[in-house]
């Protein structure tokens, strides 16, 4: 009923969202939704929720696949992609509202666009960017890689609970079948 009636700029019947770690069903819902152009927030937790990510899906850019590429691999092989190995780990629940609270804020500033002075600036930071990660370890790597020292310098001010933005506007793949042939 509240979305009805928001001041949105996506229409009711255009609006959509996923709820779930499962790769093949984030994939599928992300395609369906880049079809019919409408944005999709994808949150998800990385290994023992020791971090995780935010994908933001914005047609006519980059979409999911283009974005987060190396996490397919191990769904064409059939290997399945470990998303039910997340267990309930010592103050999951605060990593949950961690990673909610980012991803609600998103979801709210792409409803309400222009409408929202506060929120205006998250989404053109949404629309520019397209990946957010979320780091709830101290010694979370992404890739391998501390991505959150790189881009916020180490030390203790870079504990647990950042986040950092990932510029995605380049991320199309020329050969992707969902939008290798769509400009930016």
């Amino acid at each position: 009923e509240t979305l009805t009636k928001s001041p949105c700029r996506i229409p009711a019947d255009r609006r959509g969202k996923t709820g779930t770690d499962v790769q093949e069903v984030q994939r599928r819902g992300a395609r369906i939704g880049y079809g019919v152009g409408t944005p999709v927030v994808l949150p998800g937790f990385y290994p023992r929720a020791e971090g995780g990510e935010i994908v933001v899906v914005l047609p006519p850019g980059p979409c999911y696949e283009c974005q987060v590429p190396g996490r397919f691999d191990g769904l064409e092989s059939g290997e399945g992609d470990g998303a039910s190995d997340l267990k309930a780990e010592p103050g999951l629940i605060f990593d949950c509202d961690h990673l909610d609270s980012v991803a609600g804020t998103i979801i709210v500033s792409l409803l309400a666009g222009e409408e929202s002075e506060h929120l205006l600036p998250i989404a053109k930071q949404v629309a520019r960017t397209g990946l957010v990660l979320s780091k709830h370890h101290p010694e979370m790597l992404v890739a391998g890689e501390d991505l959150f020292s790189l881009t916020h310098g180490a030390g203790e001010a870079v504990f647990a609970y950042q986040t950092a933005w990932i510029d995605q506007s380049e991320a199309r793949r020329s050969d992707c079948p969902v939008c290798g042939g769509n400009p930016s």
